[in-house]
């Protein structure tokens, strides 16, 4: 985390506790939450809409660098088809992102 830190000059806390989510672990700071899902080594971040593009960019060329694939959260806003019966209704930002 210090490496993240020092490329986007803003200091994260770690949220590791977390239960019951298709996602295992949060960075948060200030600015901005990043959330890593369970599956596929995905990453996503949160509340962007007031970030200079270049703040973003670097964050995720940092976490992309170490085999994570990011997903914007705006395409996750979209209902899931996929064929766990359990989350119809739900958008795909629950699917990999979210508490269950």
């Amino acid at each position: 985390m210090p490496l993240l830190q020092y490329e986007s000059g803003e200091v994260f806390e770690l949220d590791e506790y977390i239960e019951d989510a298709s996602y295992f672990a949060g960075l948060y700071s200030t600015t901005v939450s990043i959330r890593f899902s369970c599956f596929g080594k995905l990453f996503s971040i949160l509340n962007l809409t007031n970030v200079d593009p270049a703040f973003a960019s670097r964050i995720v060329e940092f976490i992309s660098k170490h085999g994570y694939t990011y997903v914007p959260a705006e395409v996750l806003d979209t209902e899931y088809t996929g064929a766990n019966p359990h989350l119809k209704g739900t958008t795909w930002w629950v699917r990999y992102f979210d508490y269950l």
